[in-house]
């Protein structure tokens, strides 16, 4: 039976006007830029844009509003030994084309047998969210 579904795909690539909103990115840790910031944005974070990527220099990474950034692959807990609780500024670059932006994709699916409305399945390597049954 074909069933409506939805599934998460990963769309690489950011810019200036878009990078902060629902992206993922991991930050290698790099020296400060010696000019002015080009955003400064309410919590003190600083970015500095170029055509390659952006230096990031703030005191609080991980969760960034709606955006997962990183450090150097730290987790949480190694990423404290980093960043002293808010208190120490540290400075990443992230390249444009390494911000991974969480995209849900919509498409008709022939869909194992047995498999119902709202359910989740894994199936052709891709967790599915089953909406309705196809026209």
């Amino acid at each position: 039976m074909k069933y409506k579904v939805k599934y998460q795909s990963f769309i690489f690539g950011a810019n200036e006007n878009d990078f902060f909103i629902e992206t993922e990115a991991n930050f290698t840790i790099c020296n400060e830029p010696e000019r002015k910031p080009d955003f400064v944005s309410n919590t003190g974070s600083s970015y500095f844009y170029s055509k390659d990527g952006v230096v990031r220099k703030s005191n609080h990474w991980l969760g960034v509003a709606s955006c997962k950034w990183i450090l150097d692959g730290s987790d949480e807990n190694k990423l404290n030994y980093a960043v002293d609780k808010r208190t120490e500024f540290v400075c990443g670059f992230c390249k444009w084309s390494d911000f991974k932006r969480l995209g849900f994709i919509e498409e008709v699916k022939e869909m194992p047998k047995g498999t119902r409305k709202n359910s989740y399945k894994y199936f052709e390597g891709r967790e599915y969210i089953v909406m309705e049954k196809a026209a």
